[in-house]
């Protein structure tokens, strides 16, 4: 693969590294590998203050646009199930105790663990989304990152990240917060891209790079983990070409009223779907290797 620069001002999140290898290039933005440890970011951060929308210190604030609250809350909806899922992997392994969700939008996830009898706040940095989570699970939803936020060491019993970590403007430094707040044995849930050193450009419909900064390699987490006090306890990795071309993704509502449109139809119409998912996994993607993974993480206990 040809490599358009080996060395990067920014060094690596995760190892410090500075040897970079690119892999390809999407919105003005190159998206490079560690060599050392895997972790893909990109070669030149955008500026945290090049377009307001809404968020603050600790994610981007590149995002062209920001879905409207009421978008989102269906569009999570959507994902019921698949919240469901992640409270019982953290409560088959996570002390008695509060949790807290990280980026927690307008609150599905919040519902869904207080459903079950589990005490639970949100952090939301979008304006609309955190008003719309606070109406509507009645729960705490703090206006601030983490890493701004005062709160008192070993708080949480867990910590869920679902659709985040590529956001950050420093994984390891939210990590290392997350670790502090945690109880000894806490859990972090983290659900997030995982990408192979072949990846490419066309392995993805859109990347998004400017808004999406990082994607853990195959075994990044691990040196994470390692480096901060973690344990990784359980990994469930799925192939992203079977989730992006699956019908309930499809169905899953978006941002642009003319792709929902599009997408609708192609689930509707008979035929459309089976033949369009055929060619996208047997023949497009073949050798993509994209994966979407659930992450638990234990902070491990002082002997």
């Amino acid at each position: 693969m040809q490599t358009k620069q080996e060395n990067v001002s920014q060094p690596c999140d995760c190892c410090g590294s500075s040897q970079w290898e690119y892999r390809f290039s999407e919105n003005g933005f190159d998206l490079g590998r560690c060599t050392d440890c895997g972790l893909h970011y990109l070669s030149e951060m955008p500026s945290p203050n090049s377009r307001a929308t809404g968020m603050k210190a600790g994610l981007s604030d590149d995002s062209p646009h920001v879905a409207q609250a009421q978008v989102c809350n269906k569009a999570e909806r959507h994902r019921t199930r698949k919240f469901q899922h992640f409270c019982s992997l953290i409560r088959e392994s996570a002390p008695p105790g509060k949790w807290l969700d990280i980026g927690c939008g307008t609150g599905t996830l919040i519902a869904v663990a207080m459903a079950s009898g589990v005490e639970i706040e949100g952090v939301e940095l979008i304006s609309d989304r955190r008003e719309l989570a606070g109406m509507l699970t009645g729960a705490k939803i703090h206006d601030r990152p983490i890493e701004l936020l005062d709160l008192s060491p070993a708080l949480f019993a867990a910590v869920t990240l679902t659709d985040v970590f590529s956001h950050l403007l420093s994984p390891i430094a939210t990590l290392s917060n997350i670790h502090r707040i945690l109880q000894p044995g806490g859990i972090l849930l983290l659900y997030t891209s995982e990408v192979g050193d072949g990846v490419a450009r066309h392995h993805n419909y859109s990347w998004d790079l400017g808004d999406h900064r990082y994607y853990l390699g195959e075994h990044t987490i691990e040196r994470y983990a390692d480096k901060i006090g973690f344990e990784l306890v359980y990994r469930e990795k799925a192939w992203a070409p079977d989730l992006l071309y699956s019908r309930d993704n499809f169905l899953t509502p978006g941002r642009s009223i003319l792709r929902n449109m599009i997408k609708t139809s192609c689930v509707y119409t008979p035929g459309v779907l089976p033949i369009l998912r055929w060619y996208m996994l047997k023949m497009k993607n073949r050798d993509n290797p994209h994966y979407v993974s659930t992450l638990l993480l234990k902070k491990r206990t002082v002997s």
